[in-house]
């Protein structure tokens, strides 16, 4: 039924399809008929052309020994999201997600380490196709000497100002840019709706400062201007009291 189902998406859109049908047929013969159902869900998702998301570890009870590895793939993965991997490197992300969402599904579970470890690797070998595919666009088309505007998103785990190992990344790509000669800098921050207004603004704030210190540490002298934007205006429009992030 899954497999005759017609695409409305794009290209990632029909990989997440067909990994996600994959791995509910797993889930499937294994008599695991709730992710059975979870992963079938997600592949008619991607057959309509919806935005769907890696699960995140707050959905799963996922055991802490697993917990830093799932944190740091899904923020790669995130981060490849949303900086053109859907266009640049569509079925390798499509593999790329649905391999970590058999990952923290397996993780989860913690019955098979061969299945957790093959899901794993299945991930990291296709996030590196992924960054291999986006550095030769990049390298492929100089970025203008100028350019108007140029955002970078940088994610924190729920509840947390901290700062990420792999966000350095993000930090030294915006370390660069300021450096080209912005003419100005913003650094926003935001929440997601759960909390009160006045916690989130707190929380905001104390991201936006993380963010500030690390560009300095990357070498940024330029003046930078912070907005605390809170949850009145999330990166992720949802409804009061949702919460985002690992």
């Amino acid at each position: 039924m899954l497999k005759s189902m017609p695409s409305k998406g794009t290209a990632f859109d029909k990989g997440l399809q067909a990994g996600y049908i994959q791995l509910a047929e797993d889930e499937a013969k294994e008599q695991d008929f709730a992710d059975a159902d979870h992963f079938g869900n997600k592949a008619t998702m991607a057959a309509n052309g919806q935005n769907v998301l890696p699960d995140r570890l707050y959905e799963r009870k996922v055991p802490k020994k697993y917990q830093a590895e799932l944190q740091a793939g899904w923020q790669r993965l995130t981060l490849a999201r949303t900086h053109g991997g859907k266009t640049k490197a569509p079925q390798e992300l499509a593999t790329a997600q649905t391999m970590y969402d058999c990952w923290i599904e397996g993780a989860e579970e913690d019955i098979q380490r061969i299945d957790i470890s093959r899901c794993q690797i299945g991930f990291n070998a296709a996030m590196a196709q992924v960054d291999a595919a986006m550095k030769e666009k990049k390298m492929a088309a100089p970025a203008p000497k100028a350019p108007s505007k140029e955002s970078h998103l940088i994610y924190f785990s729920h509840n947390s100002a901290t700062l990420a190992p792999s966000s350095a990344i993000v930090i030294n790509d915006a370390a660069a840019s300021i450096g080209k000669g912005a003419k100005a800098t913003f650094v926003i921050g935001h929440t997601d709706t759960s909390g009160s207004d006045a916690y989130n603004k707190q929380l905001a704030d104390r991201r936006a400062n993380a963010v500030i210190d690390a560009l300095r540490k990357a070498g940024v002298k330029a003046r930078i201007s912070k907005v605390v934007a809170g949850e009145r205006d999330p990166k992720v429009k949802t409804k009061d009291g949702v919460r985002m992030g690992v």
